[in-house]
């Protein structure tokens, strides 16, 4: 399994203060959830400038987070906490965005209707960095989050390149531009669809 350890990446810091405000909050000195919930609402304010619109789903996992520590602590849901502690700490470790998959499944988000099959591609697959070889941290624009958003959407494609190689048929057709922005990172999911499918990832 490859680790997600970026500690050239300052968003990669970022995150693992947030977990450390979170295990003293948990250890049982508030300040640290306050900590936690002003850091995760200064990266909101932050990432939304910087995105220009609040629709950008960097934006939306961030306020997402900012939105749970909130209730959390308005409701004195002190187990609520445990919640976005280990999932912070799986993004930082195995690249697993818990929240970046689960927004992709909100109406103004998904981009193919509603089912078991979807909700299986996007939550139950291994972390996008077991397979890419990309190294950049939440919050980029083919960032660990960004890409974890659309993990459905790179095993649908996967699957049909797949299918069109068995078949013959080159996979010219697929939509990779919409589901990676930047064309020098497609050109490393292309790559990296074969490793996929030669590892077993895809069925």
């Amino acid at each position: 399994m490859n680790l997600a350890l970026m500690p050239r990446q300052p968003a990669w810091w970022i995150w693992l203060l947030t977990v450390a405000l979170l295990v003293t909050g948990l250890a049982g000195f508030t300040t640290g959830f306050v900590a936690a919930t002003a850091a995760s609402l200064a990266q909101t304010l932050w990432y939304w400038h910087k995105a220009g619109r609040i629709r950008a789903i960097s934006v939306q996992i961030r306020l997402a987070y900012t939105l749970l520590l909130l209730v959390c602590f308005i409701l004195e849901l002190r187990l609520g906490y445990w919640l976005p502690t280990v999932g912070t700490s799986a993004l930082l470790l195995c690249g697993y965005c818990l929240m970046g998959r689960m927004l992709p499944l909100l109406p103004w988000n998904r981009l193919e209707p509603l089912s078991f099959d979807l909700i299986r591609r996007t939550l139950f697959r291994a972390p996008v960095i077991a397979s890419l070889e990309l190294r950049s941290a939440c919050g980029e624009l083919n960032g660990v989050c960004e890409l974890e958003s659309r993990v459905a959407s790179l095993e649908k494609c996967a699957a049909r390149q797949r299918r069109s190689d068995q078949a013959g048929v080159p996979a010219f057709a697929f939509p990779w531009r919409s589901i990676i922005s930047a064309p020098a990172s497609a050109r490393v999911i292309r790559g990296s669809v074969s490793r996929w499918r030669s590892r077993g990832v895809t069925r």
